[in-house]
């Protein structure tokens, strides 16, 4: 840990705190949702892609997901998804080894806007 003070020292690079960050992996993940509640809504669409040293590896995962409950009107004006689409689609729970295995060891971003 670094403490402030008259003889402070800089902060280490993120070179110095571990991987380089040029040899980092990381998983570059966007979700669609029935909607903004984390406690009721679920994940409808799960994509993602890897990428090292800033540059994608051609390693990537994507499902649409039944999510077993109605879209909210809102969330579908965002995302275009309807339940009818989902329909044959599999469950968050049958991919979630596969996705668990594609982010391993890796650095996550995430993004759900």
């Amino acid at each position: 840990m670094i403490h402030a003070s008259r003889n402070a020292t800089l902060q280490p690079s993120l070179d110095d705190l571990g991987t380089p960050l040029a040899e980092a992996t990381f998983c570059v993940v966007d979700l669609e949702t029935t909607g903004i509640s984390p406690a009721r809504d679920r994940i409808i669409e799960i994509g993602g892609v890897e990428m090292i040293n800033r540059r994608l590896t051609r390693r990537h995962f994507h499902y649409y997901l039944n999510p077993e409950r109605d879209i909210d009107a809102g969330a579908q004006a965002v995302h275009g998804i309807s339940r009818e689409f989902l329909e044959d689609k599999p469950r968050f729970r049958e991919i979630a080894k596969e996705f668990i295995d594609f982010v391993r060891d890796a650095e996550l971003i995430i993004h759900n806007a």
